[in-house]
């Protein structure tokens, strides 16, 4: 038949002393476009000779496509057919042991925090559950439904994602709502079932958004080994790789807000550096907040010097001063 792999993931279940496991969801004559298919299953694999080979464990038939996976607590959760599931290893087959009875869209994600489960929809951004007693719980979703197209944690509370349309945000759990998450599971029964904004009582907030045009694939964060500078990396359908490195100190900061807030202007020979308003373009979809546009402010180095003496002075710094600031900020992660 014709199959095709839907995810992959290494785990580890719990009473299997500590043996790794290659999970693999496989679609057999799936359709994309209609959603069609005549059979679904998860194989687990284990690795032979100190990862020189692998074995099929078992195979496990599932009524629905498997679309994301994650270990958690020596267990397995996973997205089938917008519920998400919890499974147990068992001798012959993977056992189902628990299932949240809410459907979301097509889940395409699932990424752990201690006991927070943040669990990314193609409809309908990032939700947090939590898993307790045998149960998953919504604690936290977003207002908008953004079309998901990958997400990643930042931290315990914070996630960033893109989406389908170009857009890149930043979310993050309201500080004031950590002693709700705390609130035992029918507090949060009563409250879900009362509903806020028809989802979660708990809404993340927004702390940046950002458009980009063209469509986000992937968002990872990932660590530099040679300078341990946390960054986030991206790529897009083009095949381009971007970069968002965040500030460490305030005056970078100001530096480089006063920049593009200059070069945003019209110059003289210049009506816009990019053809048209640039903060009208970065907030297509929702208004740009809380990055600094890169690209934007190497333009400096193009202008004519009439234009670099200007904007040098109104910075109150000189060209090479400046130009050497950017320099400095593009190579700090090669």
């Amino acid at each position: 038949p014709d199959e095709h792999i839907l995810e992959t993931q290494l785990l580890t279940f719990k009473g299997a002393d500590n043996e790794t496991f290659l999970l693999v969801s496989v679609a057999c004559n799936h359709d994309v476009l209609t959603n069609i298919f005549t059979s679904s299953r998860v194989d687990l694999y284990v690795f032979e000779g100190e990862g020189a080979g692998l074995s099929l464990f078992h195979s496990t038939r599932m009524d629905g496509l498997v679309t994301a996976a994650a270990g958690f607590k020596g267990k397995l959760l996973m997205g089938v057919n917008g519920y998400m599931r919890t499974y147990e290893l068992g001798i012959k087959q993977l056992l189902k042991k628990g299932e949240y009875k809410h459907q979301y869209g097509v889940i395409t994600s699932i990424r752990i925090s201690n006991d927070r489960v943040y669990m990314g929809d193609s409809r309908n951004s990032v939700h947090l559950l939590r898993y307790k007693d045998g149960e998953l719980t919504e604690l936290a979703d977003d207002v908008l439904p953004r079309f998901l197209s990958s997400f990643d944690l930042l931290d315990h509370h914070t996630v960033a994602l893109v989406d389908k349309f170009g857009n890149f945000s930043i979310l993050r759990i309201p500080p004031d709502s950590e002693q709700e998450l705390s609130e035992d599971f029918m507090t949060y029964k009563f409250k879900w079932e009362n509903g806020y904004l028809n989802g979660a009582p708990v809404k993340f907030d927004q702390l940046c958004a950002y458009y980009f045009q063209t469509l986000q694939t992937s968002i990872q964060k990932v660590t530099f080994i040679s300078s341990q500078e946390d960054v986030l990396l991206m790529g897009d359908m083009h095949g381009s790789i971007r970069l968002m490195i965040p500030f460490e100190f305030k005056a970078e900061l100001d530096f480089f807000k006063h920049l593009e807030l200059y070069l945003r202007l019209p110059q003289d020979g210049y009506p816009f550096l990019t053809d048209r308003d640039h903060l009208s373009f970065r907030s297509y979809h929702a208004s740009s907040r809380g990055v600094i546009d890169g690209n934007l402010c190497e333009q400096f180095i193009d202008l004519n010097e009439t234009n670099q003496g200007l904007i040098a002075q109104n910075l109150d710094r000189t060209k090479g001063e400046i130009i050497k600031k950017l320099e400095d900020f593009r190579f700090k992660i090669i």
